[in-house]
């Protein structure tokens, strides 16, 4: 049955079913799905006949999963609002149904109508409290990843390299590591006066975040432009994040808009229309840096439609860096281990997805919403995957086939024990904090540290793509844990779900010692 256009009735707003047929071997159920109108189009021939064509290439390729679900969801853009709305969901012998939301309400909203905690985003004031009281202390293992911040600071003179326009991926035209250096040093420099107060150090990032901000108009290149404007976005706000709350500092309006009028359009653009590719077209990678971004400006700018929209695409969106897309294919195993999307392309691509997921999750977090435990852990369970499978034992895989892809074996281009600076995070949340089984996360975490950043790393940009030194900003003794379980106690922030569950197995794991 087709529902014509107009408001629907409220007997069917949880949920609706727009069409389904079956054919030989599967059920197929077609739904509509709201992001930001109440308007359900009328469906037409056109769209009919694309839909079996992405049918006829789902059959072809279910066979691949054991699980039965295959992996081909497709958007159609909204008459009325734009939005991507048409979902098609394929299920072996399962109809699923999924939620019709009444979206608009999202239309309606203020842009800042919730009170956003600050500092907030990968770290907050009690954070950095906890920070100081160690490295006051000289104590290990925080002072080992504070020599390596420090260094980078002791030249309160620094000067930014700033431009008015940044390519990345066009030869002969690349210009990007001039804000990639720029931004880990004002990383260095907030940090540092986040902690000790030196007021030196808060004017360097000032200054370096208001030349950007200043000059900054555009970001372009090839489609790898959409890489700068995830990784670099996120980045960047960490810095002014930081910086918020010196009262000398007086570019923070200034910086905002440039987030605002910059990055977020294209972060927006990319998440909407992928660079007019198809959905599943990119890798995970290039979703998360995005949403990331997004989040990250939406807090910045205290602009609550902003982060909503980049929390429910995480949870709830069709591109490879939704959450249930990125971490596919959950394996019993290991108290549960779960591919990664970027399994069969390479190692280091892969852990880039660990630190995007583990830095959208801890800007969440840091707002009261836990995107760590989504879902059972699913992030752990792609930490664990990973971890085993670099420090040189045999993991399960299943080959992963898509629009673009066809990778029947997992990869081993970068395979080893060579941890990027994000470990800490995700063993510090889900081992010392939660108290969950950690074994492979635990081993691989202990490899890098104490943790530097991309300025001790050197080398190319993908030292760069994490702002690092973990182990000074996440690392808690046993007092830090009661403190920090006080602040946040077990099972009290708000535990975030995915609406629908697209492949792999759910893994029951069983209470095991580290």
């Amino acid at each position: 049955m087709i529902f014509p256009g107009g408001l629907l009735p409220e007997d069917v707003l949880l949920s609706y079913e727009l069409k389904m047929f079956t054919t030989a071997a599967h059920t197929y159920t077609f739904y509509t799905r709201h992001q930001s109108c109440s308007i359900i189009s009328q469906e037409d021939d056109t769209n009919l006949k694309w839909n079996e064509k992405m049918v006829t290439r789902a059959q072809g390729f279910s066979s691949s999963h054991p699980s039965g679900i295959a992996r081909h969801r497709r958007y159609k853009r909204h008459p009325v609002c734009h939005t991507a709305v048409k979902t098609i969901q394929c299920c072996h012998s399962l109809k699923i149904t999924m939620l019709a939301v009444l979206c608009l309400i999202f239309c309606s909203l203020s842009s800042a109508s919730a009170t956003f905690v600050h500092p907030g985003l990968l770290h907050t004031s009690s954070d950095l409290a906890r920070v100081r009281r160690h490295v006051l202390a000289n104590e290990a293992p925080w002072n080992g990843s504070w020599v390596l911040l420090s260094q980078h600071t002791r030249n309160s003179n620094y000067v930014p390299r700033n431009t008015s326009f940044i390519n990345r991926g066009t030869v002969g035209q690349q210009n990007y590591p001039l804000l990639y250096i720029d931004l880990a040093y004002a990383y260095t420099f907030s940090v540092s006066w986040a902690v000790t107060g030196n007021v030196s150090h808060a004017k360097a990032a000032g200054r370096i975040l208001d030349a950007w901000s200043s000059s900054l108009q555009l970001i372009n290149g090839t489609s790898d432009k959409y890489l700068a404007s995830g990784i670099y976005g996120y980045a960047f706000a960490q810095s002014a994040e930081l910086l918020r709350s010196y009262d000398g500092w007086t570019g923070l309006q200034q910086f905002q808009k440039m987030l605002l009028e910059v990055f977020y359009p294209m972060n927006k653009a990319f998440l909407d229309h992928h660079n007019g590719q198809d959905v599943y077209h990119y890798w995970a990678n290039w979703d998360l840096c995005n949403t990331a971004s997004m989040m990250a400006v939406g807090i910045l700018t205290d602009n609550q439609t902003m982060f909503d929209y980049a929390y429910n695409y995480f949870l709830n969106g069709e591109g490879m860096g939704t959450l249930h897309n990125t971490l596919w294919k959950v394996y019993d195993v290991d108290d549960g281990m779960c591919q990664l999307q970027e399994s069969g392309r390479d190692q280091g691509h892969s852990q880039l997805d660990l630190a995007l997921l583990q830095s959208i999750a801890q800007m969440a977090f840091n707002q009261g919403r836990d995107l760590f435990s989504a879902n059972d852990n699913l992030i752990l369970k792609g930490a664990e995957y990973f971890s085993k499978y670099n420090l040189g034992y045999d993991v399960p895989y299943t080959p992963y086939l898509s629009v673009d892809y066809n990778q029947s074996i997992i990869s081993q281009d970068s395979r080893g024990p060579n941890p990027r600076p994000i470990w800490t995070l995700l063993y510090q949340h889900y081992a010392v904090y939660k108290g969950l089984p950690c074994r492979w996360t635990t081993q691989f975490a202990q490899l890098g540290q104490p943790e530097g950043g991309g300025l001790d790393l050197g080398g190319g940009g993908g030292n760069y793509d994490q702002l690092g030194y973990g182990t000074l900003m996440y690392t808690l003794s046993q007092e830090d844990v009661e403190e920090y379980r006080r602040e946040h106690p077990l099972g009290d922030v708000t535990e975030s779900t995915i609406t629908s569950y697209h492949a792999g197995t759910t893994a029951q794991g069983s209470a095991s010692g580290l």
